[in-house]
């Protein structure tokens, strides 16, 4: 669901007529919800909910710069994906990325095309909801 309305989105932004100003608004808006999600990982620990998802010890302690840069690199080897098993943040689950796309696309979405396309406005509201209740 995420893809589809990435991929409408995406074409949307493409074939507007002022897609340079579009890009440059979806950008900050990216980037600010984005940098909101990280200061929330960083608040609000939560432990895991599931036992077969290994993370990384918690600290107790005041932690140093080179234990801060270890952890960086190894989120960074994977891309900030879990694809090389390296898991360090295990409580993810206050501010939902995929949650942010999903609505994100489907108000670019209906602030971008025309009233009269109501039929692609609703069916777009349906896939984020659907997708925000199957994640």
């Amino acid at each position: 669901l995420i893809m589809v309305a990435t991929i409408v989105a995406t074409l949307l932004i493409v074939l507007h007529k002022y897609r340079l100003i579009l890009i440059r608004r979806i950008c900050v808006i990216v980037g600010l919800l984005y940098g909101y999600r990280a200061v929330t990982m960083i608040v609000t620990v939560l432990p895991s909910a599931n036992p077969e998802y290994h993370c990384d010890t918690q600290l107790n302690h005041t932690i140093s710069s080179s234990e801060v840069l270890h952890r960086v690199v190894k989120i960074l080897s994977g891309f900030g994906l879990s694809i090389n098993g390296q898991h360090v943040y295990c409580g993810d689950f206050i501010f939902s990325g995929h949650t942010m796309i999903l609505v994100l696309c489907y108000l670019i979405i209906t602030e971008y095309t025309p009233k009269k396309l109501w039929l692609l406005h609703m069916s777009l509201w349906v896939v984020a909801v659907f997708g925000v209740i199957m994640l």
